[in-house]
C-alpha cells in the first residue's frame, strides 16, 4: 500500500515510522508498508506517531520519568492507576494488527483507499 506522503509529513511521523513504512521516489512514490499489515501491531504505530502509551511520564514503560511532586513512586495512587490505564491501552493496542484494524473500517470508506 502506498501511504499519502502528505499525511506522514503533516504528522511529522517518517523518521518515527522507520520499520514500518519504506519510501519510493519518482512518479508514483511515496511509502509503503515494510513488512505485511498482519505483522505490523497497532501499539507500534500509535508510539510511532505519538510516543510512549503512557498518560503521564512515572507511568511509561519507554519514556520513564518521576513527577516532581511525587514522594513515593511504589504507593502514589496517581501512578498507580496510570500504570493500571497505560497497561490496559498497551494490551488492546499490542495485540491487535493493522490488518484487523482495516477489518473494522466501514466498507464505503475502503473503497477510497490502497489494499494492504
Amino acid at each position: 500500500m502506498i501511504l499519502w506522503h502528505r499525511a506522514l509529513a503533516q504528522r511529522g511521523a517518517v523518521e518515527g515510522l522507520a520499520g514500518l513504512v519504506y519510501s519510493k521516489k519518482g512518479k508514483g512514490g511515496g511509502y509503503s508498508l515494510a513488512r505485511p499489515a498482519a505483522d505490523i501491531r497497532v501499539g507500534a504505530i500509535v508510539r510511532a506517531l505519538d510516543g510512549p502509551l503512557a498518560p503521564i511520564s512515572c507511568a511509561s514503560v519507554t519514556a520513564f520519568r518521576p513527577c516532581a511532586d511525587c514522594r513515593d513512586l511504589k504507593t502514589c495512587p496517581v501512578r498507580l492507576i496510570m500504570v493500571e490505564a497505560r497497561n490496559a491501552i498497551a494490551d488492546v493496542l499490542d495485540n491487535r494488527t493493522l490488518a484487523e484494524m482495516r477489518m473494522l473500517a466501514d466498507p464505503a470508506d475502503l473503497e477510497a483507499t490502497h489494499p494492504i
